[in-house]
């Protein structure tokens, strides 16, 4: 697989994913230091679990790639797999909620972290059976920043930033 020319990006994902997801769990503690109960709310947990499913995907994907040799197409079918699972956990929790409110945001979330992880599933198919299409590693390349950057809009909004 021709990874050599992405190595660089993929050595920043890996140290930057990380770093973000400390500073998720720093966010999250404030959080619960604003409820009364020291639990989260819904659109509070939806923000924290899509945004650590989508760091920790970067994480793995980019951390495997990093090995000689390894199609990483594999993880990043297995990752894919874990993100639509986080999708669909969130929508059923979304359904079992009391509060009935304005939930267009959420489905608005919902529906494109589907079609991300959907993407990212076919991208991941094409990278296993094709091992040396470039097309292919480089869309998952951008599929990687374009988690990057909801992770980060999502935990802007998960520290009140958006809300107040």
């Amino acid at each position: 697989m021709q990874l050599e020319p992405f190595r660089d990006f993929l050595i920043a994902c890996v140290g930057a994913s990380a770093s973000f997801i400390g500073l998720l769990f720093v966010a999250l503690s404030v959080v619960l230091t604003r409820t009364d109960e020291g639990k989260l709310e819904f659109s509070d947990r939806r923000l924290a679990e899509s945004s650590f499913t989508a760091l920790a995907n970067v994480f793995f994907i980019s951390l495997t790639a990093l090995i000689p040799g390894v199609n990483i197409g594999w993880v990043a079918l297995v990752v894919a797999f874990f993100g639509f699972r986080n999708v669909w956990r969130l929508f059923a929790r979304l359904r079992e909620e009391k509060d009935k409110g304005d939930r267009r945001s959420d489905i608005f979330w919902i529906i494109t972290s589907s079609l991300v992880y959907v993407a990212e599933a076919w991208c991941a198919v094409d990278i296993i059976l094709k091992n040396t299409d470039v097309f292919g590693l480089n869309f998952m390349m951008g599929i990687l920043i374009g988690l990057f950057g909801t992770a980060l809009v999502r935990t802007w909004e998960l520290i009140g930033i958006r809300r107040n």
